[in-house]
C-alpha cells in the first residue's frame, strides 16, 4: 500500500523577515508592503492554489503582519471555533527550538480573525491560545492589546496585525534573531493555505513542524 507522505516533509523552510524602522498603520492599508516583506508561497509543493498573500516585517516593537485573501463569497467567522470559516493562525517560538516535538513557554498561538469580534460579531479579533499538550504555557495577553484590522468587501478581506514585544515571552532579536514560524490560513470557500506544514502533521501542537525566519535589518 503504497503511503501518502507530504512533499513538505523532506524540507526545512527559512525566509529573511525585514526590518521596518516605523511600526506599520494597523489600517488594512497594504500599499505600504512591498514585495521584500511577502512570506515566500511554498504551497507549488503540494500543488496547493495559491489564495493570500501574506506579509511579515519586525522591528524591536514587535512583529507586524498583512494579509490579503481572495474569495467570491461572504466571509464566515466564529470565533468559539476559531480554527473553522475564516482565520488566520500564527504560531511563533521566540527560541526556534526543532528538537522539541510539544511546546514550550517560548511557543505562541495567536488565531487572527477578520470578523467574529466585538459585541456584534463584526469587528477583527485576534485570540491568543494555548498550544494543546505545551510542556509549559505561555503568558497570554489579553485580546484587545493585541491590535488587528479587517476590511471585507466582495473580493476578499485585507487584515493586518501588530504582534507586541510583550505579548511574545522572550522576543530579543538582538540576542535571538532567529523564531520559529508558521502559518495556517482557514478558508470557508477554498482548501486551506499554510507554510511550513498541514494538520496531518500536527503543526498545531508540534514546533519540530515549524520553519524559521531570520530578523534581518
Amino acid at each position: 500500500m503504497p503511503l501518502d507522505i507530504p512533499n513538505r516533509l523532506f524540507f526545512s523552510y527559512s525566509f529573511a523577515c525585514r526590518y521596518r524602522k516605523k511600526a506599520p498603520r494597523v489600517d488594512t492599508e497594504l500599499s505600504d508592503w512591498g514585495p521584500e516583506f511577502r512570506v515566500p508561497d511554498i504551497g507549488f509543493l503540494e500543488d496547493m492554489p495559491k489564495v493570500a498573500d501574506v506579509y511579515m516585517g519586525w522591528n524591536e516593537e514587535g512583529l507586524y503582519f498583512g494579509l490579503e485573501v481572495r474569495k467570491r463569497k461572504a466571509v464566515r467567522c466564529d470565533y468559539a471555533r476559531h480554527w473553522i470559516g475564516d482565520s488566520f493562525q500564527i504560531w511563533i517560538d521566540t527560541r526556534d527550538v526543532k528538537t522539541a516535538r510539544r511546546a514550550g513557554r517560548y511557543c505562541h498561538q495567536f488565531n487572527c480573525l477578520p470578523a467574529g469580534g466585538g459585541e456584534d460579531g463584526d469587528r477583527a479579533v485576534v485570540k491568543p491560545t494555548q498550544i494543546d499538550r505545551a510542556r509549559e504555557r505561555w503568558n497570554m495577553p489579553e485580546p484587545e492589546t493585541l491590535p488587528v484590522a479587517a476590511h471585507i468587501d466582495d473580493k476578499g478581506y485585507r487584515m493586518e496585525v501588530a504582534i507586541p514585544a510583550p505579548a511574545l515571552t522572550g522576543y530579543d532579536p538582538s540576542e535571538f534573531p532567529r523564531l520559529g514560524f508558521t502559518y495556517y490560513l482557514n478558508n470557508s470557500e477554498w482548501p486551506p493555505q499554510w507554510w511550513s506544514a498541514g494538520r496531518d502533521l500536527r503543526v498545531f501542537l508540534d514546533p519540530s513542524t515549524w520553519g524559521t525566519v531570520t530578523l534581518v535589518k
